[in-house]
């Protein structure tokens, strides 16, 4: 059952990124501004997706998809790895070390966005 909601906000995360790359010219509105509210994308780096999903519990925490899977890392109290699908332990140990790098991006990010709540 957790692989596929890992799976279904895989999809959605893709259908966000095609929405604001190639369709956003002919949408009405702000439909593409309310979308990026309820799955911003926090930065993208080596093939990697990182984001939040708006209405997810208040622990700190980052998502991460790529086209081989998906994951969810803890940033509090220390940096873990929550759940994974589809991703080998290489791509897992790169991703942490991107969140470990990059964790005061991350906070800074996650106050931004959840303080608007």
């Amino acid at each position: 059952m957790l692989a596929l909601g890992l799976v279904i906000s895989g999809i959605v995360a893709w259908l966000i990124d095609f929405v604001g790359s190639g369709l956003e010219s002919i949408i009405q509105g702000n439909m593409h501004d309310r979308i990026d509210q309820m799955s911003p994308s926090v930065f993208r780096e080596k093939g990697y997706r990182f984001y939040f999903l708006s209405n997810e519990e208040e622990r700190m925490h980052i998502h991460v998809t790529s086209e081989d899977g998906e994951a969810k890392f803890w940033i509090e109290p220390i940096i873990s790895l929550a759940v994974r699908y589809g991703l080998s332990p290489r791509q897992l140990r790169e991703i942490q070390t991107i969140v470990e790098e990059r964790k005061n991006e991350i906070i800074k990010a996650w106050k931004k966005h959840f303080h608007k709540r």
